[in-house]
């Protein structure tokens, strides 16, 4: 996957979409290494989450 979207209201274009980078394996699953957040009615930028370490529980 390299891009999913969501709305809170769709006939009003709001939400989100998310766009993933990278990848990290863990225990056989896929984590992405970062996820950009846009707005999907005017595609604003609204943050990064890095991922930097995966460890075991």
């Amino acid at each position: 996957m390299e891009i999913y979207q969501f709305y809170h209201d769709e006939a009003k274009n709001d939400g989100e979409y998310i766009i993933l980078n990278g990848e990290e394996v863990f225990s056989g699953i896929k984590f992405p290494k970062s996820r950009a957040w846009y707005l999907n009615n005017d595609k604003a930028y609204l943050a990064t989450d890095k991922l930097t370490k995966v460890t075991p529980l």
